[in-house]
């Protein structure tokens, strides 16, 4: 009986989760109806070879290293202090004997923290414990964490319990980097951030920018469940060339995993991400408008071979295929990729 249920689900959860990116600009990403139309989201899947990147302007100062050694909301020495007295170029970091990274400490954000208007500045909690805690912030929908510039570096920061999203990306946000590697730093996520019991994970209206090894929706263990209200990400007005993924966790959030909520939200790589139990789709389109872009055909899987690991399907030429298996629902255990020949057949 499990040898069936598992084949069932196999068969059931790849045509979902088998995503394509080929000539077309626009590729979808899913083959089931999204909510409010019958859209594909505009997505392009695959592994990216680089990050996108923009001329970096000579810095006009030098580069300054605050570091954190205050949990209080204001005043010397804390994270507000540093994002005000901030200027383009310099870090940010937390001192390890106050924020240990073995037992996280609260920074209880009594107001809207400054938005990042300098550019090219780090905050980086990957070797320390820090969770910003909004519950006391205020305001209808205030961000964690507002960027409204380019070339910035958010990484190791649990961010929860904000009206708003964890980090609002603007749409003057380009070329910055949300995350990296889990593994690397003493941090409980390494640097990864961490985006729980807000209104969105993650929500993104500029362009260029990398959303990599986040727990969006989960506790710090990536299983147990810290879901944000609506979706875990959301792309918005002309959010466009955005990398999200790899080895982002999106999972347990309110109305769904990834929300696209504008048609000119175009040539975003959703990649080799685990997105699983949250209680809308995985990926989805949320708009109104009419589609304006033809998308390649949903690929289909022919047969399958639990036993040998083996996928036989079809999808558009030269489309990258992703392949992903999971206990639950949606995409949770990424597999593997392959691209599919000149006449659209893939084996994998």
């Amino acid at each position: 009986m499990k040898k069936i249920i598992n084949l069932l689900l196999l068969m059931i959860v790849l045509p979902l989760t088998l995503f394509g990116c080929g000539q077309s600009p626009s590729p979808a990403s899913t083959s089931q109806a999204p909510p409010l139309n019958t859209m594909s989201p505009t997505v392009i899947l695959g592994s990216p070879t680089s990050v996108p990147t923009s001329p970096t302007p000579t810095p006009t100062t030098t580069p300054y290293h605050f570091i954190v050694a205050s949990p209080a909301d204001s005043g010397s020495g804390t994270l507000r202090q540093a994002l005000i007295d901030a200027n383009s170029g310099d870090m940010i970091t937390f001192d390890p004997r106050v924020f240990p990274p073995e037992n996280p400490v609260f920074i209880k954000v009594l107001s809207p923290l400054p938005v990042l208007f300098q550019g090219n500045l780090t905050i980086d909690a990957s070797n320390a414990g820090v969770i910003l805690d909004g519950s006391q912030a205020g305001g209808n929908w205030t961000a964690g964490i507002e960027i409204g510039s380019e070339r910035n570096v958010i990484r190791g920061l649990q961010v929860v319990h904000f009206t708003g999203p964890g980090i609002l990306l603007t749409p003057f946000a380009s070329f910055n980097i949300i995350g990296g590697d889990r593994d690397t730093g003493l941090g409980p996520i390494g640097q990864g951030n961490l985006f729980g019991d807000t209104s969105d994970g993650v929500a993104i209206k500029g362009s260029d920018n990398v959303i990599t090894g986040n727990l969006i929706g989960t506790d710090v263990s990536g299983l147990g469940s810290m879901g944000n209200r609506a979706p875990g990400v959301f792309l918005e007005e002309n959010a466009s060339r955005n990398i999200i993924g790899p080895d982002n966790i999106i999972a347990f959030n309110g109305s769904g995993g990834i929300e696209i909520r504008s048609i000119h939200a175009e040539a975003n790589i959703i990649t080799r991400n685990s997105i699983h139990d949250n209680l809308g789709q995985g990926i989805y389109y949320n708009t109104n408008e009419d589609p304006l872009v033809v998308s390649p055909p949903i690929p289909a899987i022919f047969n399958f071979d639990l036993a040998s690991g083996t996928v036989h399907g079809t999808a558009c030429p030269g489309c990258i295929v992703e392949i992903f298996s999971t206990s639950m629902s949606d995409g949770e255990f990424f597999e593997g990729s392959v691209t599919a020949d000149k006449d659209g057949t893939f084996f994998f």
